[in-house]
């Protein structure tokens, strides 16, 4: 142990690498639901070095991202509380329960799904095009809608 050099550990960045490594975050995670060999507890079916899941399971991720993330993603999307975080009827990571900077409640709720995730029938209410936000080093888009 005499022979370690804590500033050398340091400057090589090992310290980061090791605890990134440590925990998967949501862009670890890719689907393909139309692979019939789509296994993500089989490492030999796991394709590029990811887990692979399908659109139920990934989004279940986003849900406990935003869930563990609430204070900032309602602060990125101007509230100041979220609730009745879910995952909605369209199979998309949803919110009804928005307070704005006064502490009312707002009408509405609002969608997120990941990037890649986007299509052209992730529109909000008024046909408006989704809006990107960054939690955690995560970018995610979002739509607002009226209920």
């Amino acid at each position: 142990m005499s022979n370690f050099d804590l500033k050398k550990y340091l400057a090589e960045g090992r310290l980061l690498k090791e605890y990134d490594n440590s925990r998967p975050y949501p862009q670890d995670y890719y689907m393909d639901d139309n692979d019939p060999y789509n296994d993500p507890y089989n490492p030999f079916m796991q394709g590029r070095g990811k887990i692979a899941i399908t659109k139920d399971e990934k989004n279940t991720v986003l849900l406990d991202f935003i869930k563990q993330n609430q204070r900032e993603v309602a602060k990125q999307v101007g509230a100041i509380r979220l609730e009745d975080i879910m995952i909605d009827d369209s199979r998309d990571v949803g919110a009804t329960g928005i307070y704005n900077n006064d502490g009312d409640e707002m009408e509405g709720g609002l969608a997120f799904r990941f990037p890649e995730d986007v299509d052209d029938r992730f529109k909000g209410e008024e046909g408006d095009k989704p809006k990107p936000i960054t939690v955690a080093a995560i970018k995610l888009m979002y739509i607002g809608y009226n209920i």
